[in-house]
């Protein structure tokens, strides 16, 4: 992703498509990750930022080990699942602690 930044600041412009299909889903995985509702597009950016910091840390730790990049996949539609669910579900438990304080 670097090399990408620096290409763009040399060619004088940036194109999201650049570094393939991986740069874009996982600036979207990271932001999912991090606490942003796909449905409501409700997040911040500190949260973003961590689930990056979480991405980079697992896409390295997988790289030094050795695991293969289909097995980072896996894992990476995983944790996606698995923020989704937990994200809906606060969500879920967010409105009915809301409805029971109003009755």
């Amino acid at each position: 992703m670097v090399t990408q930044a620096l290409q763009g600041t040399r060619v004088g412009s940036y194109d999201p498509t650049n570094g393939g299909f991986t740069t874009m889903f996982f600036a979207v995985a990271s932001a999912v990750i991090g606490g942003t509702a796909l449905l409501g597009g409700s997040g911040t950016v500190a949260g973003a930022f961590l689930g990056a910091l979480l991405l980079g840390i697992v896409f390295d730790g997988f790289n030094l080990t050795g695991v293969s990049a289909n097995a980072f996949n896996v894992v990476l539609g995983a944790a996606i699942l698995v923020a989704m669910v937990l994200n809906v579900t606060l969500i879920v438990v967010r409105k009915r602690a809301g409805s029971r304080d109003l009755t």
